[in-house]
């Protein structure tokens, strides 16, 4: 599969509805200031796990170092979105 996203809602979106598949994590409770860590409960494999579903659903590789910097949610969208060069 080869998704493209057309804007930075519509990976929000995706995000958030695979939050909700791959940990369970209800999409009502995610916002942009939510921390992976603290809020999410996200560690560095889930982080991983992420990369790999959007290499699958993309067709794009994601460098892991591109995660370094990221704390909440809006920072992992808009990393992601400027990293698949949607």
């Amino acid at each position: 599969m080869s998704r493209t996203f057309t804007s930075h809602s519509e990976l929000y979106d995706y995000l958030k509805g695979l939050l909700n598949a791959e940990f369970d994590i209800d999409p009502d409770t995610v916002k942009p200031e939510s921390t992976l860590v603290e809020d999410l409960d996200l560690d560095s494999i889930d982080a991983v796990n992420l990369l790999i579903e959007l290499k699958n659903e993309t067709g794009k590789k994601v460098d892991v170092g591109s995660f370094k910097d990221i704390e909440t949610f809006q920072d992992l969208s808009q990393t992601l979105f400027a990293a698949l060069g949607s």
